[in-house]
């Protein structure tokens, strides 16, 4: 502790010194008198008076020295009494410096003059520009004025003077303030004057209590912003905030568009007067009072106003903290319609009065049915038509990405965390079509098609399906054929169905599982009945809720999901669910429907006149040292129509004698047991065979050295008609079950040649660039089968090195004066976004791109247009990009813009889209733009049809139909041959649209979503 010496206070012994000196100087003024009166003459006859005078001065001086001997005694007492009190002082001074100096904070002491009298070592911590004054007692004015010439804190860097005067005026003020220091450092100063006049002060380090603070007011203010600003984004109408400083806060899209304002909406109406100004001059505003500011709280203010050649309603309403909140409300259509909608109420009146009664009963149903589509549809529709395509859309850019790093030679546990990755996204996109199911059939996008259904085809693909499953957890699965007919949607039904079996299957530990179907009269009763757990009584209420599921069963997979798309299906269907179970002796769920009479089978719906199982003539031998994958080949191939021998070794005895008696095929495992490879087992069988054998190796190695293995062994052309199988394209679409499509030679050489046709495509001088996997079919027939069938020239990078550097892409067309490429939306936005960021103007010469197409998944025009703005700097061709649509089932391609036609936007109105399903052309009001996929390509004729399966006209909106050359005839899944086609040959696309005037397609949702 710093304690300066007082000048004030002085030791005992120094008192004893004085007194002793004092006493020393009355003695020698004793003698002197004395003397004195011994040598005085009294010349006038005093002597004896001078005489008693002088005994009378020494009886004086006797009493004065005893009472100085009283007084020296008492001094030494008193003495003593001090010393004993300054040691008491002493030990309580050292308590006292010893507690000040073990605060934490800092201490500080200034006498009555100011100045520093005492002070702790975390004072000189705090304040160390005073570390070396502190011992020579400083005035507090001098302490300040270096403080404020090294700009110790924000006030002194600021304003120096003014901070310096406002301290001083602080210290001889009583009571706390906080600090901010130069460092950041914020400091909480309390000072108190003492009794003597004199200044404490307390000097605490609040940095962290201040930061958590500022933390947690940053939180909360940005919840709160964005709170604000989705609130904003929600509303039909266009919204403004300005503050209490009448600058824009916040401001929704809306209000851009209705304003007019492109980009930076504050550099047009960032204070309240630009945005009054712009609305006057630009706008044209009538009536500027709607938009002028208040002051004070008031009542909400709406004018009716015009706006250019709009009407409005402008609400404004002065906030608490002192700004302003302006909402514009458009009711440009609703006065129209209201006019119209008078004039020919009028007009029919007056002209054919017997009609007015079923005029106003039509404008009464459709304005009941508008607003029963608004308030059922409109918000779960915007959330539908968002989440299906949003959430999607990037899952399925991140299962191509997580597929092609798959397909990279990679070390063991980078391949488990692509494996672990495929898995959550596998789990995510099966919640999250789960919930699109769930929202879709509350919505009513769900329609069910009633028809005539054979029973035992759903069931025999459903056991097929979990025969695997069930085996492997050691369950007995028995699903009886039962040759009934139902009346039901045969795509809903199985979904039901596969929901029940499903958790059946997860949730029975042993025993068994039995599927039964039972007709009486006019009804059918499926019963799933599985020995699991049980479901206790007082949950079997909520058993069909979402999310629900039992504590016990909290463990296993799922999402609790299942059964509530059972209960919202069947009450679609008109069916009946029904639960009976008791805890401990397993459930029974039950499905009641409609009886059918057995209906024939069309045979233009079976599979192709000439498509037979493959070994017509012989069995097919598997080999593969894994039980349960020989147990689910087989069940596979036998249900393909297949005679199937299973074994795990080619020495295996049946192997052997299956060969000697003749074989149609033969399916292996690369990996078996003591380490005999696939190729080396397909030797020993063929060694054994007479005649030629087909083969394939099956394996999940992908290694370099197992590819250069099995591509050495020769394989024997075969030759191939129109209508054989050419290739098989797995595909699930964003919701459907996963199958194979089956695509012929003539399939895809019809699709190949319109395409060609339709591209404008030059063998000399058109330049192919792709990154695109080979396992999509935009990567597998547009980039790798039309190259090799035209033999045009192609740069292909694998999707892995796109994903690394996106900006490769334009590097090879730079390069290789690339004038074709292809990709999906998403990948275009995510091409734009980095030539913004991490390219140069000029870097990259894009001039000789022609034909840039976009699909794979819907269109965004704006994304298109952010392309062509990003790519302006690089010389891409606005005209270079074709939006597209297409799928596997037509091999590719249905429809594609002219080239150098480029974007053409059709924009309508949004809610007659939604609401009466015709796409309006509308400028105006709440819109849609959607993007123009060109003419059909040669060869594809299209229908677009309502829920009845009538055509509709051009701008009538339904489900797209496709017939022609490059359409499948179907698809290969674990049910056997499912036909793709109907009996006059259309295939139903599952899509929304319809066709412009000029034949052009445009997509706007699908039939699971709202649009």
């Amino acid at each position: 502790m710093h304690s300066p010496a007082s000048p004030e206070l002085r030791s005992p012994t120094q008192e004893i010194e004085d007194l002793k000196e004092h006493i020393r100087k009355l003695e020698e003024i004793n003698a002197a008198l004395m003397d004195r009166v011994e040598r005085s003459t009294d010349v006038h006859g005093g002597a004896f008076s001078i005489f008693e005078s002088a005994v009378t001065l020494e009886a004086m001086v006797r009493g004065r020295t005893g009472e100085l001997e009283d007084a020296m005694g008492k001094l030494a007492t008193i003495n003593a009494q001090i010393e004993a009190a300054h040691a008491d002082a002493d030990a309580a001074r050292a308590r006292l410096r010893d507690a000040i100096e073990s605060l934490s904070d800092g201490f500080a002491l200034f006498d009555a003059e100011d100045r520093l009298v005492m002070c702790n070592a975390s004072f000189v911590k705090i304040w160390p520009e005073f570390a070396d004054m502190v011992d020579d007692q400083p005035h507090f004015s001098d302490m300040i004025e270096r403080l404020t010439r090294r700009g110790g804190t924000i006030g002194s860097l600021i304003s120096p003077e003014r901070w310096k005067q406002e301290r001083l005026a602080r210290h001889r003020d009583t009571g706390s303030h906080v600090q901010m220091m130069a460092d950041g450092r914020w400091l909480q100063i309390n000072e108190l004057r003492t009794s003597e006049g004199g200044t404490v002060g307390i000097y605490t380090d609040i940095t962290s209590v201040k930061a958590e603070d500022a933390r947690q007011r940053a939180l909360e203010l940005a919840e709160r912003n964005l709170a604000l600003q989705s609130t904003l984004d929600t509303l039909s109408e266009g919204a403004c905030l300005f503050g209490p400083n009448r600058n824009l806060q916040a401001w929704n899209g809306e209000l851009a568009h209705m304003l007019r304002i492109d980009k930076d909406i504050k550099a047009h109406i960032g204070t309240h007067e630009d945005f009054v100004r712009h609305c006057v001059a630009m706008r044209g505003l009538d009536r500027p009072q709607a938009v002028e500011w208040r002051d004070g709280r008031g009542p909400r203010i709406s004018t009716e106003c015009m706006l250019g050649n709009r009407h409005f309603v402008i609400r404004s309403v002065t906030l608490a903290t002192g700004g302003m909140a302006f909402a514009f409300d458009d009711v440009t259509d609703r006065i129209a319609f209201q006019k119209s909608m008078t004039e020919i109420a009028d007009a029919l009146e007056r002209a054919v009065e017997e009609r007015t009664a079923q005029l106003s009963e039509v404008n009464r149903q459709l304005a009941d049915a508008k607003d029963e589509a608004e308030h059922a549809n409109l918000s779960k529709t915007r959330f539908l038509a968002a989440a299906s395509h949003d959430l999607l859309q990037p899952l399925n850019a991140a299962r191509l990405f997580v597929s092609a790093l798959g397909e990279q030679s990679l070390a063991e546990n980078t391949r488990a965390l692509v494996g672990q990755a495929s898995v959550a996204l596998d789990s995510v996109e099966d919640l999250l079509e789960a919930l699109f199911e769930i929202s879709r059939l509350d919505a009513g996008a769900i329609q069910p098609r009633i028809r005539t259904i054979e029973l035992d085809r759903i069931l025999s693909a459903l056991r097929i399906e979990f025969a695997p499953v069930a085996e492997a957890k050691g369950l007995d699965l028995r699903i009886a054929e039962t040759g009934l007919f139902v009346a039901s949607d045969a795509q809903m039904l199985r979904r039901v169905l596969q929901n029940l079996i499903s958790n059946a299957v997860r949730y029975t530990a042993q025993g068994s599982i039995t599927v039964t179907a039972t007709g009486s009269g006019e009804e059918v009763t499926v019963c799933v009945i599985d020995t699991g757990p049980g479901i206790p009584a007082e949950e079997q209420p909520f058993i069909f809720d979402e999310f629900r599921r039992l504590e016990s069963s909290r463990k296993l997979p799922g999402h609790g999901l299942g059964l509530a798309i059972v209960r919202r299906s069947c009450a679609k269907l008109g069916h009946q669910a029904r639960l009976q179970s008791e805890r401990g002796r397993g459930a029974t769920f039950s499905i009641t429907m409609p009886q059918a009479a057995p209906a024939p089978l069309i045979a233009a719906a079976a599979a192709p006149a000439d498509h037979k199982p493959a070994s017509a003539n012989g069995a097919v031998l598997v080999i593969d040292n894994d039980p349960s994958i020989l147990a689910g080949m087989r069940a596979l191939l036998e249900n393909w129509g297949h005679d199937v021998i299973a074994a795990t070794s080619p020495d295996d005895a049946e192997a052997q004698d299956a060969a000697r008696q003749g074989l149609a095929l033969m399916l292996v495992d690369y990996h078996l047991e003591d380490d005999l490879t696939g190729e080396i087992a397909v030797a020993r069988i063929r060694a054994l065979h007479e005649g030629p054998l087909p083969a394939a190796v099956i394996t999940a190695d992908r290694s370099e050295e197992v590819k250069a293995k099995l591509a050495a062994e020769p394989i024997d052309p075969e030759e191939a008609g129109e209508d054989d199988l050419a290739l098989m394209q797995l595909t699930s679409g964003s919701t459907g079950s996963p199958k194979a499509v089956q695509i012929t030679h003539r399939n895809i050489y019809s699709n190949a040649e319109a395409m060609f046709i339709s591209a404008e495509y030059d063998v000399e001088k058109d330049v192919m660039v792709s990154w695109l996997p080979c396992f999509h079919d935009m990567g597998m027939i547009g980039f790798l089968t039309v190259p090799m069938y035209f033999g045009a020239e192609l740069v292909k990078i694998t999707p892995m090195d796109f994903l690394r550097d996106t900006l490769l892409w334009a590097k090879l067309i730079d390069k290789y004066k690339g004038t074709m490429t292809a990709a999906p939306n998403f990948a275009y936005a995510l091409f734009a976004k980095r030539l913004r960021k991490q390219a140069t103007p000029g870097q990259f010469d894009l001039s000789t791109l022609r034909f840039a197409l976009s699909g794979a998944e819907p269109v965004e025009p704006a994304d298109v247009e952010d392309l062509i703005d990003a790519g302006r700097p690089f010389g891409l061709n606005p005209t270079a990009i074709l939006p597209a649509y297409g799928m596997a089932e037509t091999v590719l391609a249905v429809s594609f813009s002219k080239c150098n036609a480029g974007l053409v936007v059709d924009e309508v109105d949004a809610d007659l889209l939604a609401a009466l399903r015709q796409a309006v052309p509308a400028t105006k009001g709440n819109t849609r733009r959607l993007a123009s996929l060109g003419p059909l390509l040669e060869g594809i004729e299209i229908r677009i049809v309502d829920e009845h399966g009538n055509s509709l006209p051009p701008r009538g909106v339904g489900v797209i139909q496709l017939r022609g050359e490059p359409v499948t005839p179907g698809y290969l899944t674990m049910a056997g041959f499912l036909p793709a086609q109907d009996e006059h040959g259309w295939y139903d696309t599952g899509d929304l649209g319809y066709q412009m005037e000029d034949g052009h397609v445009v997509v706007c949702g699908r039939v699971k979503d709202v649009i």
